[in-house]
């Protein structure tokens, strides 16, 4: 059990945990909430509480119904492949996603490019709906109010893994990203970069842009709407449109707009790209 006596008592963040056997009471110092709980006060209480869709003694948080992103459904041991999700808070029926297991496993693709069969020139319904298949080895936009939802119920990380015409990797990690809601225009924020690009491609793109797509332009650029060919979150407005624009036309090169940057370069091609979320 978890003691309260007085707030003095006991740490304001929920680093320790106190069992009282007859009469004597024993704490441990180095304690740390579930992944799923939130160190908080209720009725004069602090300690881990379990989230919503989660019970358990907020060491321990166990899902109630459907995992809430792939992230569950690594810790459960399963493998890559097409799983049912219910985002916390999500009103609607539960839905599926590709979740991937490499690079520490736990990923939700919320977009994949492997070819030109499907158009990303889509309105902005498409958009917050999503598009294309769930699958392996598919072309797919997961749809921007599923990422709200999922963005929003846990803090979360965006790795983009890259391949060129000569199947050559790059990666680009973000130690958070976050989707506002539609009334909001899905306003992205992104943290900080590490990866093997050597730039920050989405450099242009972390300052509270929001999306836009052909027929609802908020990119800012009073002369030009920059999602004519692909909803994105394009940059304001200095200089181009984007540094990035990973749904841009399919052919061989995604639009890539790399301003002269030797390592990575249009020219190369583009064949592949994939981008995954997790919790942190």
């Amino acid at each position: 059990m978890f003691l309260q006596a007085n707030k003095s008592q006991f740490s304001s963040d929920c680093s320790e945990h106190c069992t009282c056997d007859e009469e004597s009471l024993t704490c441990d110092r180095n304690v740390r909430c579930d992944t799923n709980a939130i160190c908080e006060e209720r009725n004069s209480v602090r300690k881990c509480y379990c989230i919503e869709g989660y019970i358990g003694d907020g060491l321990s948080c166990t899902r109630t119904g459907p995992p809430s992103d792939c992230y569950d459904v690594f810790t459960s041991g399963r493998s890559d492949g097409v799983y049912t999700i219910l985002p916390i808070g999500w009103t609607g029926s539960p839905f599926e996603v590709y979740c991937n297991m490499s690079h520490g496993g736990g990923w939700t693709v919320l977009q994949r490019r492997v070819d030109g069969s499907v158009s990303f020139r889509r309105s902005w319904d498409d958009y917050k709906e999503g598009f294309g298949t769930v699958g392996s080895n598919q072309n797919l936009w997961l749809g921007n109010e599923i990422l709200y939802y999922m963005t929003n119920q846990r803090i979360n990380t965006l790795r983009i893994d890259i391949v060129n015409e000569n199947l050559f990797n790059w990666f680009m990690n973000y130690d958070l990203f976050r989707v506002d809601n539609e009334s909001n225009n899905y306003r992205l924020e992104l943290g900080s970069f590490t990866g093997n690009t050597g730039y920050d491609y989405m450099v242009r793109h972390r300052g509270g842009q929001d999306f836009s797509t052909y027929d609802r332009d908020n990119d800012e650029h009073p002369d030009v709407n920059c999602a004519l060919n692909a909803g994105w979150w394009y940059a304001r407005p200095f200089g181009s449109c984007w540094s990035a624009n990973l749904n841009g036309i399919y052919n061989f090169n995604l639009s890539l707009n790399l301003h002269n940057v030797d390592t990575l370069t249009t020219h190369s091609g583009l064949r592949y790209i994939q981008m995954k979320i997790r919790p942190m």
